[in-house]
């Protein structure tokens, strides 16, 4: 028996990642009868144009772009928007999602969040050799104007009961080709805002006593961690950290902001990943 995934088609969540018999992913974002009785309610999303919550000139959740605010809920949009499937087969499914600018966006607490530019975002889950599962996610910008983003993606692992000394080794491969850092998951449950950022990470290895698995990426910046001790670990590779701690003004005008990706009208760009798993 090699890997198996499993997508929720009503939230386009990746919900299940089993290599024989271990299934290493959070459930919370899996169909009712399946999901995850407690704790954070997803799986896996994407978080796009913007990571972490959103800040402007003295307010919070929105965002300052060419001079104008625009309101945003944590992430961005794409979290609250479908995904239509383009192609799906034993080996891959692709999904894509479409954002006409300036449209409203539900952010599921009452508030309506928009964005000034026409996006495609297209996904894809495939199981390459040696049962690896490779993620793919594309940028295009639709619009006739620039296009700042950063972008994450956001899949969550199961912690076992108790595994409080479940190990991350964090990796540089492109500058040392050695772990940047070995700790336990109580340093990020106790983490400001239950998060660790590792700049240049490229790859994360988390081993627990039931499996382990190794996270590789191009995402630019870097890995950030988030674990509030409620039975996942979220691995996150992230173009950028989140506006609030960010080094640079929080004010600034997203435009303006070289942490940011400036995409040209028409062109578009790439992310990838991969998840090895090691069964025990």
């Amino acid at each position: 028996m090699g890997t198996t995934a499993e997508i929720n088609p009503s939230n386009s969540q990746l919900f299940s990642l089993v290599r024989k018999n271990t299934d290493v992913m959070w459930n919370g974002g899996a169909p009712e009868g399946r999901r995850a009785a407690n704790g954070w309610p997803n799986s896996e999303i994407i978080m796009f144009p913007i990571i972490g919550s959103a800040v402007a000139p003295g307010q919070s959740d929105k965002l300052l772009i060419d001079g104008m605010l625009y309101q945003m809920s944590k992430h961005g949009v794409a979290r609250g928007l479908d995904w239509e499937v383009t192609k799906c087969n034993g080996s891959e499914v692709v999904m894509v999602q479409n954002y006409i600018e300036g449209s409203g966006v539900l952010d599921g607490k009452g508030g309506v969040s928009s964005f000034p530019r026409s996006y495609k975002l297209e996904k894809t889950y495939s199981i390459v050799d040696a049962g690896v599962l490779s993620f793919e996610v594309d940028v295009k910008n639709m619009s006739d104007k620039v296009l700042p983003f950063a972008i994450g993606w956001h899949p969550a692992f199961m912690v076992p009961d108790g595994s409080f000394a479940s190990k991350i080794n964090t990796i540089d491969t492109n500058h040392k080709a050695m772990p940047i850092r070995e700790f336990c998951l109580e340093e990020v449950r106790s983490a400001e805002g239950n998060v660790l950022l590792f700049e240049n990470a490229d790859a994360v290895f988390y081993n627990n006593p039931k499996f382990s698995l190794l996270l590789a990426h191009n995402f630019p910046w870097g890995a950030q961690l988030w674990d509030k001790g409620e039975g996942y670990v979220a691995i996150e590779p992230i173009s950028a950290k989140s506006l609030t701690r960010s080094k640079q003004c929080g004010a600034m005008d997203l435009l303006l902001r070289d942490d940011f990706i400036q995409l040209r009208s028409g062109e578009n760009m790439s992310f990838k990943a991969e998840i090895s798993i090691i069964e025990h």
